[in-house]
């Protein structure tokens, strides 16, 4: 179920749209989906990050400005 939940939010980000549909497919295999409550801190400023994330739906703020997921 991941799978087609990672598979359809890439799949409908802008930033992903010039990939091959077998990229997408590859890369779900290898992240992780997450779902975070409203007000849940991911990180804090100076630490070392050791992930990315990528928005697929709701909004995050990042240093007082909120931003949502970009879309085709």
């Amino acid at each position: 179920m991941d799978l087609q939940i990672i598979y359809y939010g890439l799949h409908g980000l802008e930033a992903l749209a010039p990939y091959r549909d077998s990229v997408l497919r590859s890369l779900c295999k290898l992240v992780r989906y997450e779902r975070h409550s409203a007000n849940d801190v991911l990180y804090y400023t100076g630490e070392l990050s050791t992930c990315w994330y990528i928005l697929l739906s709701g909004s995050v703020f990042i240093d007082g400005s909120m931003f949502l997921p970009q879309s085709r």
